[in-house]
């Protein structure tokens, strides 16, 4: 297969173009300004041609691309002519003063501009040389952005009209400096958690009050049991008989009742101290609060044969 000579398209480029072209040929004929302009920039790149340029001029010119439409309208009249484009001349003459009145200007400017500075205009970059320079623009909206490191972002939008100027002023301002961390860093303060205090001890109060009084009522009936059975075994005729026998189980009776009432009541206001205590002096740790919470006392009555008594089992 033969390879095209240095410089020119290669074959499918230029079968490409020409389809493009008369594509964006028929986009114009129907007023399709954008669409032509698309198809005739394409074809324009695959292969340049002063035809096509001319063509492309026409769109720019359609679609508010002034500054475009003027260069390239300049380009098309420098290009060789031959009969196909030789009658485009004199329309490319006219299209150009008729532009330059109507394209606006414009100027960025930039106070002391620092060495890493990158503005852009409608997100074009500028060169460094075109800054503080008179450019054309296309009348309508714009927007300038600048950036620098060390500095805050620089954005400004404005409009300019048909055959105005605008200058554009940028002030960039310094990022606000960090004060530079101590060497030696303070100690955090650190407050002491306040002592919490616990709820009191209610079911030893109320357990306390019942085993006191309880075993209040039982010592009080125990000492009445008892005194009955000596008086029951003064008025017996014998020692040893069914009278003295009934006086010594009154007796026995009224014992272990009385001492397990005094052991009841010795509990009851063990408790009722202590829940007070509790009171007082509030829990500052959650173990203490733990075990005051869960602290409980089963008190049980016994009754032997020959004795009896009371059982406790607990934490107290």
């Amino acid at each position: 297969m033969a390879q095209p000579a240095s410089g020119q398209p290669a074959a499918g480029d230029v079968a490409a173009a020409r389809d493009l072209y008369r594509e964006g040929a028929k986009a114009a004929k129907a007023g399709k300004w954008e669409e032509a302009r698309d198809k005739f920039q394409r074809s324009y790149s695959l292969r340049p041609s002063a035809l096509t340029r001319y063509s492309l001029a026409m769109a720019q010119k359609e679609t508010g691309h002034l500054v475009d439409a003027l260069e390239s309208f300049r380009a098309f009249l420098r290009d060789p002519m031959d009969a196909s484009t030789n009658q485009y001349r004199p329309l490319a003459e006219a299209a150009i003063p008729e532009l330059e009145g109507k394209i606006a200007w414009t100027v960025v400017k930039v106070t002391s501009p620092p060495a890493n500075l990158e503005v852009k205009l409608d997100g074009m970059v500028l060169a460094a040389a075109a800054i503080g320079v008179r450019r054309p623009v296309d009348p309508g909206h714009h927007k300038v952005e600048a950036r620098a490191e060390g500095f805050q972002p620089f954005v400004k939008e404005f409009d300019v009209a048909s055959a105005a100027s605008a200058e554009i002023a940028i002030n960039l301002v310094a990022m606000p400096k960090t004060a530079p961390a101590a060497s030696g860093s303070a100690p955090t303060e650190r407050m002491a958690a306040a002592p919490v205090a616990t709820a009191p001890p209610s079911g030893n109060k109320g357990l306390g009050t019942v085993l006191a009084i309880g075993g209040g009522t039982l010592f009080v009936g125990g000492v009445v049991v008892g005194l009955l059975g000596v008086s029951k075994a003064k008025s017996a005729e014998t020692s040893d008989g069914s009278d003295a026998s009934s006086a010594k189980s009154l007796a026995l009776v009224g014992d272990i009742v009385g001492g397990v009432g005094l052991i009841t009541a010795g509990i009851g206001t063990y408790l009722l101290l202590t829940s007070r205590s509790a009171e007082a002096q509030p829990s500052t740790s959650t173990s203490t609060s733990t075990s005051t919470s869960t602290r409980k006392t089963v008190v049980s009555p016994w009754m032997g044969s020959h004795s009896g008594g009371v059982s406790v089992v607990g934490v107290f």
